[in-house]
């Protein structure tokens, strides 16, 4: 259950009574230019990480209340990256160094092989899920 979906919820209404008095909103005007602008579109993913953060630290400061950690989004967003996600082969000369060495022509090509390999096995092994 997501946190917006808990504060949504009218069975929660003393939480989120709580939390409105636990923590109440600043009161800022923002001037200027935004110093550091949003990298993503994906919101949701922004806004799920979020959720988690809180749920971490919640759970580390109230340990005794913490009754479990069922039907979490993480729960199915591997599943739903692997749906998302079209792969595509990989060329030799896209494999690039992270720290800027040169990278001989074999390895580039063995790392694309095995990135090939890797992406169509996971290909074949999401079909038959995706058939459900």
């Amino acid at each position: 259950m997501s946190l917006t979906s808990i504060l949504k919820s009218s069975q929660f209404r003393d939480l989120k009574e709580r939390l409105r008095v636990d923590f109440p909103r600043p009161k800022f005007k923002l001037k200027g230019e935004i110093i550091a602008p949003p990298k993503t579109k994906n919101y949701g993913i922004i806004g799920t990480a979020f959720d988690y953060l809180l749920r971490f630290k919640l759970e580390k400061e109230f340990k005794e209340h913490t009754e479990s950690r069922e039907n979490w989004v993480a729960d199915s967003a591997i599943e739903s990256i692997r749906k998302s996600m079209v792969f595509k082969e990989t060329k030799p000369e896209e494999i690039q160094s992270g720290n800027g060495k040169r990278i001989s022509k074999k390895d580039r090509k063995n790392t694309a092989e095995f990135l090939n390999l890797v992406n169509r096995k996971e290909q074949i092994q999401e079909k038959p899920s995706m058939k459900k």
